[in-house]
């Protein structure tokens, strides 16, 4: 074999392997836009749970409190036969407000009281599970190369069989 040959086989066998790098980084950029596809496109199960978290507040926070308007009532008092006193008496009706970050309770009447309020909040948690098949590691394609004889380096470049032994 002469110089120029060897230079030629050496230049190819470079190009080859220039070219079955830039191969693999073209599939691995398309390999990863196919994941995400995959992953947008996969089927998926939702579970949904929901929770009741129990609030319990014994002594709530007055905000503010007013009177609204004033009930006027009559007493009868009889404590002589024939003899009626009569008395007039004024009752506010309140109006409050009991607030906090988790509650708002209103109460109105005469002498209201809030003595204690719950809330039952949901907790709502979504799971979801998206299944990606596994691809063969066996397959047919083109197959670009470089093969030894034992005497000859010679360029290969065919179909076959194959298998994956690393996949991106």
């Amino acid at each position: 074999m002469n110089k120029e040959t060897e230079n030629l086989l050496r230049m190819l066998g470079l190009v080859l392997i220039f070219l079955v790098l830039m191969c693999v980084s073209l599939k691995r950029i398309s390999n990863l836009e196919k994941h995400i596809k995959e992953l947008e496109n996969a089927p998926s199960d939702t579970v949904t749970v929901v929770k009741y978290d129990t609030i319990r507040i014994t002594e709530p926070k007055l905000v503010y409190r007013y009177v609204s308007d004033t009930a006027f009532i009559v007493l009868n008092d009889q404590q002589i036969k024939h003899d009626t006193v009569k008395e007039l008496v004024y009752l506010p009706r309140e109006y409050m407000v009991y607030k906090d970050s988790t509650y708002r309770a209103v109460v109105s009447g005469v002498q209201p009281r809030l003595d204690s309020i719950e809330i039952y909040r949901p907790t709502i948690t979504n799971t979801i599970t998206k299944t990606i098949k596994k691809k063969t590691r066996f397959g047919i394609g083109p197959q670009a190369g470089v093969s030894y004889d034992g005497k000859k380096v010679k360029p290969y470049i065919g179909i076959g069989v194959h298998y994956n032994l690393m996949s991106w």
